[in-house]
């Protein structure tokens, strides 16, 4: 038997009770011979029994023992040849008020035992519910990442930190956008995206035909789901940008852009 399952099996409190058969107690013996941990719960164990019995325990009338000592020598005096049966009986009394008490200590145990087993049995319940509704809601936001993909409408927008200069880049990445009713988002690839330095994140932005400054779409997430992180739609846009910010939560105003790139004309 290994440590866990002795130490869980009740063996130590039926061993400190004396309710263990011969077999149980070498076994019991044993364990405590060779492992510390075993000592350290029996001692425990002990503790816990002699807090519970000084709890529970009531300080008696003044005068009683006097009065009992005094009845015990009444009825030993003319009785002496009883008085044998009379300790056996006494005995026997004495050892089945050890047996109850003994069996309510054990009761007592098992009973919070079992309180500690589904206190920890409904928390690991809960805790698979958080993993299950946290991976429905990931495969939401995956089929809804595919949607806009597959979506007729959704054109893709190379967006790199040399706009127009094919070839000269050195960091370029994808937006797949898409302005319809049925599909209004706008889609980043994180794979071209660059590490930002410590302490600065990146923002996405939408340049819209007439205004003269890109409106903020968000904080880039570079751990997004798949690899791609959704916007809502910007109406009109023609353009899409990525700066770089010290605020995590992002800006109203674009610092500094280090990639941007518009989008083609229809047909091209």
């Amino acid at each position: 038997m290994d440590l866990q399952s002795f130490i869980q099996s009740g063996l130590l409190e039926s061993y400190v009770l004396g309710q263990c058969t011969r077999g149980e107690r070498s076994l019991v013996e044993q364990m405590l011979a060779q492992h510390p941990e075993a000592r350290a719960e029996m001692s425990a164990i002990e503790q816990t029994l002699e807090g519970y019995a000084k709890s529970q325990a009531i300080t008696p009338p003044q005068g009683l023992k006097g009065q009992i000592m005094d009845a015990i020598e009444r009825e030993s005096g003319p009785r002496m040849v009883t008085s044998g049966r009379s300790n056996v009986a006494l005995r026997a009394f004495q050892l089945l008020a050890l047996g109850l008490l003994a069996a309510a200590v054990f009761l007592f145990f098992q009973k919070n035992k079992e309180a500690d087993e589904k206190t920890a049995l409904r928390k690991q319940v809960a805790d698979i519910e958080v993993r299950l509704n946290a991976c429905d809601q990931s495969n939401q936001d995956l089929r809804s990442i595919i949607a806009v993909l597959r979506h007729p409408a959704t054109r893709p927008v190379k967006i790199s930190d040399t706009p127009g200069k094919a070839g000269d880049e050195k960091v370029k990445t994808y937006v797949f956008s898409n302005t319809s009713a049925e599909q209004c988002a706008v889609l980043l690839d994180m794979q071209g995206m660059p590490a930002p330095d410590s302490g600065k994140y990146f923002e996405m932005w939408a340049v819209v035909n007439g205004q003269s400054q890109p409106l903020p779409m968000g904080a880039i997430n570079l751990q997004s789901l798949g690899g791609l992180q959704k916007f809502a739609c910007v109406p009109n846009a023609i353009a899409y940008a990525v700066s770089i910010e010290n605020m995590p939560e992002g800006t109203p105003t674009a610092k500094v852009v280090i990639l941007s790139g518009a989008l083609a004309e229809e047909g091209e």
